[in-house]
This record gives structure tokens, sequence and C-alpha cells, in this order.
């Protein structure tokens, strides 16, 4: 499906932020797209040490610092939703129809679907970035639970729709988890097209400012 990724006039060639969303069996579900890249975002690592009982061996592991293995990772960012200039075009050249547009239609943007799968398990890669973590590498994303989507709408047309959105997302690593061969190829081939399109852009833009 073709989601918006861009808004309009903004001719900018960037690569672009992806979730995938996973099956319950941990196979890939939907490519989402966000339509901007995240402004901010945060990286934490917490010790499970805090909150397991404290047994001699957590003891020691308390004293001694935290085994890898026993780290919980997580990431937070914040995603923005905008077809408030599509509005405005349909609207002014009169061909919005009698309902207008939504953000919560699935074939607009990937709100929907990544609202909807909330609590399921997601991939979030973003220029095939690792986080620290050899499956991270091998994957090209940050594998976990996507524990919230909080949606905050912002502007709405005369129909009550809305057209302006942010999307706070938290992503908490499940260190039991482990992806397929097959499903993590299907990431890393899709993350290399990603990269591949976006060279290809960033050339001819290039190669048009040469001009």
């Amino acid at each position: 499906m073709s989601y918006r990724t861009y808004a309009l006039n903004d001719f900018s060639v960037v690569s672009k932020a992806f979730i995938y969303t996973l099956n319950n069996d941990l196979s890939k579900k939907d490519k989402l797209p966000v339509q901007f890249n995240p402004s901010t975002f945060s990286f934490a690592v917490k010790s499970k040490t805090n909150i397991l009982p404290m047994t001699e061996n957590r003891i020691k592991l308390k004293r001694g610092g935290t085994d890898k293995e026993d780290n919980c990772r997580k990431i937070n960012f914040t995603l923005m939703y905008d077809i408030f200039d599509e509005y405005n075009l349909r609207t002014l050249n009169d061909t919005i129809g009698l309902n207008g547009i939504s953000l919560l239609e699935e074939d607009v943007t990937s709100l929907p679907k990544l609202v909807k799968h909330a609590g399921g398990y997601v991939v979030f890669s973003w220029g095939g970035e690792d986080w620290g973590s050899d499956r991270d590498e091998d994957i090209g994303g940050f594998l976990g639970i996507m524990a919230a989507a909080n949606v905050d709408f912002a502007c709405f047309s005369r129909w009550g729709k809305p057209l302006k959105a942010s999307v706070a997302i938290d992503i908490v690593e499940d260190t039991g988890t482990k992806l397929s061969p097959t499903t993590v190829m299907d990431i890393k081939s899709e993350n290399m097209l990603e990269n591949v399109s976006t060279y290809a852009g960033v050339a001819a833009m290039n190669a048009l400012r040469a001009f």
C-alpha cells in the first residue's frame, strides 16, 4: 500500500523510518512507513536487578555490574502525521468529496494500522541502525513489544475528521524473542532496497544542484 510519507511541496530526500509489525508467529505482517521521521529519539537501558528479588546472585550482580543479558532496553519517540495541506488542496480544487479525508483512513497514512498493533511485536528500523546488540545488527532494527501508542489529535476538518496527530511510541525489548531466518532476511532485504533508493535520490539531487 502507498501511504503518505511526505508533505506537499517538500522535495527533500531522506532515509525514512519504518515500523514492521509482526504476526503472532513473529513473521512479518506489515511494513508501515512514518510520514515524518522522529525529531527526537530516546534510548534507555535499565537493569532488571532493580525490579527482581534480591537473591544472593542478584546481590552479586548488583555489586559487580550487570550482565548484558540482564538489561532491558527501551526506545521511545514521537511521530507526527499531517494531511492538512492535502485537505486544503482538495478543498480548493473541489475534489475532496462529501465526507472529506481523515488520518483514520487506512489508505491515507500508516497511523491506523500502527495504533491497532499496540501491544504486539514490532521492529523499528531507520537506516539499518543497530542499538548496541548483535541481534539489532542482524535484523537492521530494534525488535520489541510496542508497549504504548498514545495519539493526540490537534486539527480537524469541517466534518470533524482528524487532520493532524502526534503519536508517542514506546517499544520495550523482549530478550527471549528470536525471529526466524526468513523474517530477518525479509526485513534486511527491505532495508537494503530503501537505502539504495535513498542513495539514488541523493545522487540525483546532487547532480541537479551541479547544473
